[in-house]
C-alpha cells in the first residue's frame, strides 16, 4: 500500500511538471469588478488555485473534525452521567432490599 501511494504521488508530480513546462506563456487575468489586470504564467495560476483548494479543503475538514469532537465529548459526558445514575440506582435498590435471607431455613443443632 505504501508503494502505491508513492507511485501515485510520483505520477501526479510528473503530470504537474509536464503541465508547468508546457504552459510557460503569460496569461492576463482580471476580476470583473476591478479594472486591474495581472499577467502570470498559466502554470503558476494553476498551482496557486490548486494550493488554495487544498488549503480550503483542509480547513473545512478541520472544522468538521472539531465539530465531531465536541459532539463526541458531549455524548461521552452523557454516557458517564447515565452510568453513574445506574450505579446509584443499583446501590439504592440493594439498600431497600435489606440483607438477604438464607434459603435453607433454620439449622437444627444436635448433640452427639
Amino acid at each position: 500500500m505504501r508503494y502505491l501511494k508513492w507511485i501515485t504521488l510520483g505520477f501526479f508530480s510528473l503530470v504537474l511538471l509536464t503541465f508547468a513546462l508546457s504552459n510557460r506563456q503569460p496569461v492576463a487575468l482580471s476580476f470583473f469588478p476591478f479594472e486591474s489586470r495581472i499577467e502570470l504564467p498559466l502554470y503558476l495560476f494553476f498551482f496557486v488555485t490548486l494550493i488554495a483548494g487544498v488549503l480550503m479543503g483542509g480547513l473545512f475538514t478541520l472544522i468538521e473534525k472539531v465539530r465531531e469532537m465536541v459532539l463526541l465529548k458531549k455524548k461521552d459526558h452523557a454516557i458517564r452521567a447515565l452510568k453513574n445514575e445506574v450505579e446509584a440506582l443499583k446501590a439504592e435498590k440493594k439498600i431497600a432490599e435489606g440483607p438477604k435471607k438464607s434459603k435453607t431455613g433454620p439449622v437444627a443443632l444436635t448433640q452427639v
